[in-house]
């Protein structure tokens, strides 16, 4: 009972933190971090901390199948990708088919130095904050649900100026802000892309359910955000929807692009205003 434990540069399928205030999951360091294993669970009342430095340029924490989740402690994944272009080996952080909860902890995905993919479902209770951090690209293609808690996906984090967002996946946050954006602060700086579409939406649904939500998107090249494939960004009572997209790319790129692909896209609240600000160089705003 009580106390900490730290289990770096060792391997485990299962561990259960009941008794721990603090864990902190280093996995191996050599290699792929976690060396491709799956950690199936991690139940208890503390905080769940899962961190690697990868070598070898492979991915920082790669998780797969299996659940990780706290009865009412923090859950921080923190990995450190590699620097390199091509390939999804080198991401900081890739979760795929998992299932990540809390019960009133603050759920942290943060990753360096390279791509967060966040392919598990997650789940926060108790008004707990998600967040997902990179300081390149953040990919959600599962769920996230919050009760009340806000929402944030941040990408570029380092400010370096390259830092899309991309989901297609469904979040829904019950009444908490949901935020999508890059930079130093993702409420008033923009996810950017130097190469393609600074916020793609591709049949991922928002629905803050009484909570704000902003999205900001800037590409040099392409859409500052796209929306494809049938997508309804919607809130309740007098919550409000901001989208901010901007795109300096050449061709038919505009700052905010909504409903292209095979559905359109609905964007709805009840008593808060709705805004759309799209600047373009090239056609549209």
């Amino acid at each position: 009972g009580g106390g900490s434990s730290n289990t770096n540069g060792q391997l485990f399928t299962v561990f259960d933190i009941s008794g721990m205030t603090t864990v902190d999951f280093r996995g191996q360091r050599e290699n792929t971090g976690f060396k491709n294993g799956n950690v199936a669970a991690a139940v208890g009342i503390g905080t769940a901390e899962l961190s690697s430095t990868t070598s070898n340029n492979l991915r920082g924490i790669n998780i797969t199948g299996g659940s990780i989740s706290t009865n009412s402690g923090a859950l921080t994944m923190t990995g450190a990708g590699t620097a390199l272009t091509g390939g999804s080996d080198h991401d900081a952080i890739r979760t795929t088919g998992a299932t990540i909860s809390s019960g009133t902890g603050a759920v942290l995905l943060d990753g360096t130095n390279n791509v967060v993919r966040s392919g598990s479902a997650i789940n926060a209770s108790g008004a707990a904050d998600v967040t997902i951090r990179s300081s390149d690209f953040v990919n959600v293609t599962a769920n996230i649900t919050s009760t009340g808690g806000s929402v944030v996906l941040h990408s570029d984090s380092d400010s370096s100026g390259d830092g899309r967002v991309e989901v297609t996946s469904q979040i829904s946050s019950n009444g908490g802000d949901i935020t999508i954006g890059g930079g130093a602060d993702p409420a008033t700086g923009a996810a950017v892309s130097t190469s393609t579409i600074g916020v793609l939406l591709d049949g991922g649904d928002l629905d803050a359910g009484g909570g704000n939500i902003s999205m900001r998107g800037s590409s040099t090249a392409d859409w500052g955000i796209r929306t494809v494939n049938g997508v309804t960004i919607e809130t309740t009572g007098a919550g409000t929807i901001s989208l901010v997209g901007d795109s300096t790319g050449g061709g038919s790129s505009d700052g905010i692009s909504l409903g292209t692909g095979s559905g359109s896209t609905l964007i709805r609240s009840q008593n808060g205003k709705i805004t759309l600000d799209g600047s373009s160089t090239a056609r549209y705003g």
